[in-house]
């Protein structure tokens, strides 16, 4: 096992940060920390934008299957890391989803998921935790909800893989490089590692990282605070 300085992320907290627009960056934080926070932002920020002229446009003028599906399909080509686009009834039904691999989950109820709740509650965009999908893998899904005259139209959502997306930034940053940069979500489920068979894995309850008290501290931490470091050096896991 190596020796490694970890920069820790929580980036549920950062994306969450990014979807405000809020600009926190601090001083403190090593430069490749805050290269990875800026082009997280402004990767979902972008999404962000283009699903909210979306859903403006059709609150103006209601559903329309056929105009719902072109703008789907538009706001795939227009990203590399969302898996797929999907318009969400006002029932909770998956009713057209982009592109087409995914047509088979079309017709979906996703009405009791946590996230579509809380989206149809407070009518405001929500970014879920990791979650299994109907498409059947992991992923986190930001949903907006469409409102015309206060009645929810339905939603439209971006699905993604947070390992591909963080990967894309991240990989290119440390190759060759004596860092790691590691994140995960606050509920200790880990989003990225250079290690792919630590992905997926849960900080808090694997037994992997039981032998590991630093790393334990470090990430109860990440899960509490807004931000900070926790300069300590410590093994590096291996399964």
């Amino acid at each position: 096992m190596k020796i490694s300085t970890y920069l820790l992320i929580s980036v549920a907290l950062l994306i969450l940060i990014g979807c405000s627009g809020d600009d926190d960056d601090s001083p403190d934080f090593p430069p490749e920390l805050l290269e990875v926070k800026a082009e997280l932002e402004t990767r979902y920020d972008q999404m962000n934008a283009d699903l909210l002229t979306r859903v403006n446009f059709f609150a103006q003028v209601g559903i329309d299957t056929a105009e719902v599906r072109n703008h789907l399909a538009e706001l795939y080509e227009a990203t590399d890391f969302v898996t797929n686009f999907a318009h969400v009834d006002s029932e909770g039904i998956l009713q057209l989803i982009e592109p087409e691999q995914y047509y088979g989950s079309q017709g979906a109820d996703i009405s009791d998921q946590d996230h579509v709740i809380e989206a149809f509650s407070i009518r405001e965009p929500v970014l879920s935790n990791v979650f299994t999908a109907v498409e059947g893998y992991r992923a986190v899904v930001c949903i907006h909800p469409i409102v015309l005259d206060e009645q929810i139209l339905g939603t439209l959502n971006a699905l993604f893989l947070p390992e591909e997306l963080l990967g894309q930034i991240i990989i290119p940053l440390t190759e060759g490089e004596d860092i790691e940069i590691w994140a995960m979500e606050n509920t200790g489920y880990i989003l990225f590692d250079e290690d792919s068979e630590e992905i997926g894995l849960n900080l808090f309850s694997d037994p992997l990282y039981e032998d590991f008290p630093e790393l334990l501290e470090a990430g109860n931490l990440i899960a509490t605070e807004m931000e900070g470091e926790t300069p300590i050096l410590f093994s590096n896991p291996a399964p």
